[in-house]
């Protein structure tokens, strides 16, 4: 049975780009550009890691990710940013994110951060 991957992230060519790259490793994605629509995805299917934008209006990555942690503690949550900094990355790490990737990423990476989520 193919892993599903949660794909959020509000630019819809960004979501393709990622969505494309896991599928090319056989993954099943789902893609949600808005953390809203992300939530009634998590909470109406089984999803085996989230790959998540960290910039986002409204509902952003951070809180994505508090919130999969708290209702599902055992979800794997990757977010993507192209703010990436030290700090950032540390507050990612400390609030339970499985891994922290900057843009511009390389699809092969991502693909093996995506891996060892699951």
């Amino acid at each position: 049975m193919k892993a599903r991957i949660l794909i959020v992230d509000d630019q819809e060519r960004m979501a393709a780009v990622i969505a494309t790259a896991l599928r090319s490793a056989s993954y099943e994605c789902d893609v949600s550009t808005n953390g809203e629509r992300a939530i009634a995805l998590v909470a109406n299917r089984t999803y085996d890691a989230v790959v998540t934008d960290w910039k986002m209006p409204e509902i952003d990555g951070m809180e994505l990710l508090r919130r999969f942690k708290r209702d599902r503690p055992g979800l794997p949550v990757i977010l993507i940013t192209a703010y990436g900094t030290v700090s950032s990355a540390v507050a990612a790490m400390r609030a339970g994110a499985f891994d922290y990737v900057t843009k511009p990423f390389d699809n092969d990476d991502l693909r093996v951060t995506v891996g060892r989520a699951l």
